[in-house]
């Protein structure tokens, strides 16, 4: 037998037991599936969703395994805090004074080290009042009678809006849904008033608490001069 040959030989030896060894493992994997937890639920109980600064709440996940092994929880929290024991299928948060919406997650693992991450939110009402600011027009500003302008404001609350609206003179003029993805809100007015000055405020209701907020501009209204027609004397 050649050198060749043998070193052949001996090479195919060598894929034998490592054939055999991924083959074992393969089987093993088929067999004994390595999967994640499975999160069914992540909720807290009595399905509050919207508290109070300072309030506590309990959240819990509803997951299972698999392979029926042990399960390992890790819960974290955008904001607020999280009372200890925070290794179990449920954790109790406190909201922060801070409104605003709130995430609290939880990682789901399990003796294999395969893990499974859920998630829900909190919002916690803002005691603030709602902030608001006529762009346009400007204090002290004129504008023609009976011509159309356009009254923008900006309204801000960290829990949403309910509405904004436009008064004039004490006297709604329109109103609008709050915006989801926008601060701005825009009237379109026609000076139709007695020359003069005119108050527009414009107020803006928070979700939730109610609360408002609000600006005013004072304007000038400047009356139209016709000039009378021509007439031939008498």
């Amino acid at each position: 037998m050649t050198c060749s040959n043998r070193t052949r030989r001996f090479l195919r030896l060598l894929w034998i037991p490592a054939l055999l060894l991924w083959l074992s493992s393969s089987c093993d994997e088929l067999l004994n599936p390595n999967n994640p937890p499975v999160i069914e639920a992540v909720f807290t109980t009595n399905d509050i969703y919207t508290v109070n600064p300072g309030d506590t709440v309990t959240v819990v996940v509803r997951a299972s395994d698999p392979q029926d092994s042990q399960l390992f929880y890790r819960w974290e929290a955008s904001g607020g805090e999280l009372l200890l024991p925070t290794d179990r299928d449920s954790v109790r948060w406190a909201a922060p004074p801070v409104g605003g919406t709130y995430q609290i997650s939880v990682t789901v693992s399990n003796v294999h080290d395969k893990s499974s991450e859920g998630a829900l939110s909190i919002e916690v009402i803002s005691q603030e009042n709602p902030t608001v600011t006529i762009l346009s027009p400007a204090n002290g500003d004129f504008v023609v009678q009976h011509r159309l302008i356009t009254i923008s404001a900006s309204a801000f609350h960290v829990n949403g809006l309910q509405s904004v609206a436009l008064f004039v003179d004490d006297t709604l003029r329109a109103q609008q849904a709050g915006h989801a993805n926008s601060n701005r809100y825009d009237f379109d007015f026609r000076t139709d008033l007695p020359a003069g000055l005119h108050r527009i405020r414009v107020t803006a209701a928070a979700n939730n608490s109610g609360r408002t907020g609000e600006d005013q501009v004072d304007i000038t209204v400047e009356g139209i001069i016709t000039r009378p027609e021509n007439r031939l004397p008498d």
